[in-house]
């Protein structure tokens, strides 16, 4: 069953600076330029902002809230365009964007039981089942909604992974602590057939016991840069009629810009390359995860995608 979560809240201060001078330095006739700052928290009862999400805890939908996967802290923007002698116009556009906010999600077997290994929250769900929550595991205990990039970061991460290793790991979920209270089971047999947290089944694919901890030079989500260029001419004609061939940059220092909205870190703590405990700078930059990469998508720009370079030619009459 799908429940709609429909709280969203989003705050934010926003400052600009904005120029218009004539003859501002020898050689330029005319700038307009602006820099603008916004400081900003979207929190969320989900990571997307979809019309229609499951809850973290279906027993509690609005339990969990905290930034959703479209939170930017921090946005820098600057831009501006010069009128040059003889009809020449250059214009810049850059954007630099502090980091998305992550969560973190216990990996989960997708088998039979599944309640009995990774249901933190007891609410009937978080084993896996695709009908039911998208293969998604609860979260990890401890954190809430977007925690990864925002209450800690890499180096906390480890922390909370070793507490939850040391302190849950081999003890019954809630789904299991009802079986002994009633006297069907004891911990042990729950212990012997896999069927505690961090428990699986001899058939299952993933590993057996603790959450890995993430490797040296372990990174977060990381910062949106993009710096855009564009030059072009002017040519007037009997008043009416100009010509203006112009060429664009878009990117121009090319940087390379990875974990935007459509293609951030995986949320489960599986330990592998894109999962929060399992990336490294040299391997979101390796071609394993070249995935991860902001390309162009299904235009022919996108913003902090790889350097584009467009020619232009207009014709006004």
């Amino acid at each position: 069953m799908l429940f709609p979560i429909g709280r969203s809240v989003y705050n934010g201060l926003q400052s600009t600076l904005k120029q218009d001078k004539a003859n501002p330095l020898p050689g330029i006739r005319h700038i307009n330029f602006q820099a603008s700052y916004a400081f900003s928290r979207y929190v969320s009862t989900a990571r997307d902002g979809d019309f229609i999400n499951n809850p973290y805890d279906f027993r509690n939908p609005t339990h969990y809230i905290g930034p959703n996967g479209l939170d930017r802290t921090h946005q820098i923007s600057f831009g501006g365009i010069a009128q040059l002698p003889a009809g020449f116009q250059i214009g810049i556009t850059s954007h630099f964007d502090s980091p998305l906010a992550s969560d973190l999600r216990l990996p989960v077997s997708g088998l039979a039981g599944g309640v009995f290994q990774t249901d933190i929250t007891g609410d009937g769900q978080g084993d896996g089942s695709g009908a039911s929550n998208r293969g998604l595991g609860d979260l990890l205990p401890g954190t809430q909604v977007g925690d990864f990039g925002r209450a800690f970061g890499p180096t906390g991460l480890n922390a909370r992974i070793t507490n939850f290793n040391n302190t849950m790991v081999g003890q019954a979920t809630p789904a299991g602590q009802a079986l002994v209270a009633n006297g069907l089971m004891t911990l042990g047999d729950l212990q012997a057939l896999g069927g505690v947290i961090g428990g699986n089944t001899p058939s299952s694919t993933l590993p057996y016991g603790p959450l890995q901890l993430a490797p040296t030079g372990a990174i977060g989500q990381a910062w949106l840069k993009t710096f855009d260029l564009n030059m072009g001419w002017t040519y007037k004609f009997r008043d009416r009629y100009q010509i203006q061939p112009g060429v664009a940059f878009y990117n121009l220092f090319n940087f390379a810009n990875f974990d935007g909205p459509a293609v951030p870190f995986s949320s489960i703590l599986d330990g592998s390359p894109g999962s929060p405990n399992g990336t490294t700078s040299q391997l979101e930059h390796g071609a394993q995860l070249a995935s991860l990469r902001l390309g162009l998508g299904s235009g022919v720009n996108a913003l902090g995608a790889p350097r584009v370079v467009e020619f232009t030619l207009k014709i006004k009459f």
